[in-house]
């Protein structure tokens, strides 16, 4: 199965770490990948550091992404990581808050809610947009490839602007209305 398959799930866990042990929180968690890297399904690992997704400034956020939910659930489920896990209450301040997430709703998560289809579709729509306008037009005349392959790099790059600076960007500039039930 294809480490981008449609079907990938995240977990993604929000940490509180006393401010006096972040750098044995830091080795922790590099254990913690480095474990989570030899189990089936697994694709990656991004670590975000204090004040770029919530204004605290001792939580991390951790995002483990795996090929499906079945090969994330053995994961965690895992004797390897129970143990891991088991570590970490000499560092937090409390116990770690974890949740699940297929496709793009873990851009619109909010602690303990996420917003309706309908509006992530609207955010979504609002972020794509001007990537869709820009990039194809402006990156499209620099490449030298046959037209699959160009429209292949132009895909990638539209995704992963979308992915990793548009959503963040339209996220926190609605996140008022995100938040409203």
């Amino acid at each position: 199965m294809s480490k981008l398959a449609g079907n990938s799930v995240v977990t993604v866990v929000h940490h509180r770490v006393k401010l006096n042990q972040i750098d044995e929180y830091i080795g922790w968690q590099k254990k913690l990948t480095k474990a989570s890297e030899k189990f089936e399904g697994y694709v990656n690992t991004i670590l975000i550091e204090p004040g770029m997704v919530t204004p605290n400034d001792n939580e991390y956020v951790i995002i483990f992404k795996f090929e499906n939910a079945e090969l994330l659930q053995r994961w965690n489920t895992s004797e390897i990581r129970e143990k891991i896990l088991s570590e970490s209450s000499g560092f937090s301040e409390e116990s770690p808050k974890l949740r699940t997430f297929m496709g793009l709703e873990h851009w619109f998560m909010k602690p303990g809610e996420t917003p309706s289809r309908g509006k992530m579709t609207v955010v979504s729509f609002f972020a794509i947009g001007p990537l869709v306008y820009f990039i194809p037009p402006n990156l499209g005349g620099l490449l030298i490839f046959n037209d699959v392959i160009n429209q292949t790099i132009i895909t990638a790059v539209v995704t992963i602007c979308m992915s990793y600076i548009a959503l963040p960007i339209m996220t926190r500039i609605f996140k008022r209305w995100l938040s409203k039930t």
